[in-house]
Order: C-alpha cells, then sequence, then structure tokens
C-alpha cells in the first residue's frame, strides 16, 4: 500500500514537468517551429500559466502509469512468488518456480490495466492542449462531455483510440522496469550490500570498582 500511495504521489509531482513539455511538444508539431520559438509564442500569446493547460488530466494519467510500475507492478510479482507458510512451497508453482515469468505476469496485469485507464485521459490531454484557444475542447470536462453527447466526431469510443499500442508500450516498459530492479537488487545484494542500521548501539555502564 505505501509503495502504491508514493507512486500516485510521484504522478501527480511529474505531471507539474511533463504537462508543459508534452504542451509545447504538441503545439510544436503544429506551429512547426523550434521548441524555444514555441514556449515564446504561448506564453507571449497565452500567457505563462497556459503552459499547464491539461494538467488535471495529465496528473491522472501520470499517477496511474507511475502507481502501475512502481507499485502494482512489484507488487503482483511478489504476490506471485509468494510461498505458504505452512509447507513452505510455493503458492503457485509455475510462477514461483519462474522469477521470469512472474514478472511476465505482474508486467502484463499491472501495464493493461495502467494502460485502459490512462487511455481516455491522455485522450482528453490531448484534444485540451492541441487547441489553446478552447473553441472545440474548453477543458477536459466540457470535452468528455462533448464526446458523450455526439458533438464531436467519433463520440465516446474515441477515448479508447490507440488502446492496443498502449497496452504493448505499457507491457514491455513494465517488464523492462522489473528485470532492471531485480538486476540491481542482485547485484546490491553481491556486493555485499545491507541495509543500513539506524539501532543505537547498546550502552553499559561501568560500575566503580570497590574503593
Amino acid at each position: 500500500m505505501e509503495n502504491l500511495t508514493s507512486a500516485l504521489g510521484a504522478g501527480v509531482l511529474t505531471s507539474f514537468f511533463i504537462g508543459p513539455v508534452d504542451l509545447i511538444t504538441i503545439q510544436q508539431q503544429k506551429l512547426r517551429a523550434s521548441p524555444f520559438r514555441t514556449l515564446h509564442h504561448l506564453v507571449g500569446n497565452h500567457g505563462f500559466m497556459s503552459l499547464f493547460r491539461g494538467i488535471g488530466p495529465t496528473m491522472v494519467r501520470e499517477a496511474m502509469y507511475t502507481s502501475g510500475y512502481l507499485g502494482l507492478s512489484p507488487v503482483i510479482t511478489h504476490h506471485l512468488m509468494q510461498k505458504n507458510a505452512i509447507n513452505y512451497e510455493y503458492k503457485y508453482p509455475m510462477f514461483g518456480n519462474s522469477p521470469l515469468l512472474s514478472r511476465m505476469a505482474g508486467a502484463s496485469l499491472a501495464g493493461t490495466l495502467a494502460a485502459i485507464i490512462t487511455n481516455p485521459a491522455d485522450c482528453l490531454k490531448t484534444c485540451v492542449q492541441s487547441d489553446m484557444t478552447g473553441e472545440l475542447y474548453p477543458n477536459a470536462r466540457r470535452t468528455l462531455y462533448k464526446m458523450y453527447k455526439g458533438e464531436l466526431d467519433g463520440g465516446p469510443s474515441r477515448l479508447w483510440n490507440g488502446l492496443g499500442p498502449r497496452i504493448v508500450r505499457f507491457n514491455v516498459a513494465f517488464f523492462i522496469f522489473l528485470s532492471f530492479q531485480e538486476l540491481a537488487v542482485a547485484d546490491w545484494s553481491t556486493a555485499g550490500g545491507t541495509e543500513p542500521n539506524c539501532e543505537l548501539p547498546e550502552l553499559r555502564i561501568a560500575r566503580p570498582g570497590p574503593v
């Protein structure tokens, strides 16, 4: 639970950096200008706070993504490799005897779930950030409402465009992260690394001898 909470918080914080970067990327492609000229155009014509346009769906996307690969994926992998407390045998022998298969399953389950949750948020974010004037996509909430009312081309199904490639990308990314995490832990253990001991040493008071 602590891992998931930390991952959610990390995703929310990174969105304040990722959001403006995504906005500049989208507008750069529309303006066909350099990143610095695009930044100057956005700030000059729409103000500094325009860089955080679409920050809401960006926070949802980043929070779900980071909680997927930092929190949920390792939790699922660890659960699949747990042993029974009574006979000390693996609860799921197929996964317990194969760390590689456990990582693949953990990455696949967490990656697919994260992709399904983040795809609509990413769609809304892209729509809002592509329309700086807000004529077609005023904000994420209004854009979502217009999609469900059929006022925009594609309707609600538009929220799921690109879901297939996103699932593949997330699964591969999560598996790579888990694999490198396992390698880092193994190297640390091989090198004799141990967790820091924060316990205070026992204080021994010498008793005075006979006078």
